[in-house]
């Protein structure tokens, strides 16, 4: 299991944000916060909450389950995006997606077990 500074850090990054900024947003100093993500303090409920309310996921933070409703903004278009699109558009992200995900030299034939209408013959 990973631990609680390892996730902060992680989640001070996805925020993209420097140590300075991200303590100050729990009303804390640099130091403070470089001793959180070492673990050799541990954060307060006080910090915590003041980390949520800029989009941190504490529950992430706290038992590294991350909490669905933790999404960026960005994350939050790009899903109502996806769900706005056909089976066929939804098949073809998830396709472009496996596709960019595996090494090269490792790809395999995935199937998505969604059923595809229109024309599928190419030209």
């Amino acid at each position: 299991m990973r631990s609680i500074g390892e996730i902060l850090k992680e989640e001070r990054l996805r925020l993209a944000m420097n140590q300075d900024d991200f303590a100050a947003v729990g009303g804390l100093k640099r130091r403070a916060q470089t001793l959180y993500e070492q673990n050799e303090r541990s954060p307060d409920a006080v910090y915590l909450r003041a980390l949520a309310a800029i989009g941190v996921d504490v529950q992430y933070i706290l038992t590294g389950e991350q909490a669905a409703s933790a999404l960026t903004q960005f994350e939050k278009d790009l899903l109502a995006g996806y769900r706005n699109l056909d089976q066929r558009g939804k098949a073809g992200v998830l396709g472009m997606i496996n596709g960019m995900n595996a090494e090269p030299g490792d790809m395999q034939h995935h199937f998505i077990k969604q059923p595809v209408s229109g024309r599928t013959n190419s030209r």
